[in-house]
């Protein structure tokens, strides 16, 4: 069983999926023709997507069936992590119980009786996302994510960056076009202490829509 075809790719595939859903809790959803609702002047979410990108996530690791969302993921997830001796997958989020779930893919494989459910179910989820994310995110200019060069959130190397701006433009964007944004000054950069160049992700995908 070859990575992209197992456990470890599909899993390495839900993450960036789940990194992509989380991200996009700092912009707004694309605006809707048709009738306008009425103000809300309730409490208000800190998240400008109005915690939709979390409550969507909630759903998804959930173990409540649904008829139209591919949930339970972080049931199976955590069977399949004790299957191999790894406790506490059940109370990870999804970038996590992703990465938990590609770091141990070759034991999981040999040890768990239900791994081809659990790369199906990575593999709808991941889709599920990706659809998700296409309905909502195309909006002309995102306002600006949160970003602290100190702690590095907010930023990202190309290479982590690459594919989930893909998502965000709804094209393919290489890690080669967002070291340009940052060598030609289009986007605000830092250094690591290991001297890794980050770029911040609303400025990038802002760039990137100017360009289409």
């Amino acid at each position: 069983m070859t990575l992209d075809a197992g456990l470890g790719g599909a899993a390495h595939r839900l993450g960036i999926a789940y990194r992509v859903l989380r991200a996009s809790r700092w912009y707004k959803p694309a605006p809707q023709t048709g009738r306008k609702t009425p103000p809300h002047f309730g409490p208000q979410s800190p998240t400008p997507d109005g915690d939709a990108a979390f409550n969507l996530e909630e759903q998804l690791l959930s173990d409540r069936p649904s008829a139209t969302l591919p949930t339970g993921l972080a049931v199976i997830a955590d069977q399949a992590l004790q299957a191999v001796g790894v406790l506490g997958g059940g109370a990870c989020r999804g970038v996590e119980l992703a990465a938990m779930l590609e770091e141990n893919a070759e034991r999981i494989e040999s040890r768990f009786p239900y791994v081809e459910e659990l790369i199906h179910l990575c593999g709808e989820q991941e889709h599920y996302i990706g659809q998700w994310i296409n309905r909502r995110s195309h909006v002309p200019d995102p306002p600006a994510l949160s970003a602290d060069k100190s702690t590095g959130e907010g930023f990202g190397t190309a290479s982590e960056l690459a594919p989930l701006v893909s998502v965000f433009v709804g094209r393919e964007v290489t890690r080669k076009h967002i070291s340009y944004l940052g060598v030609s000054k289009q986007v605000t950069t830092y250094q690591t202490p290991r001297g890794t160049t980050c770029y911040r992700f609303d400025d990038v995908v802002r760039c990137l829509q100017k360009e289409e």
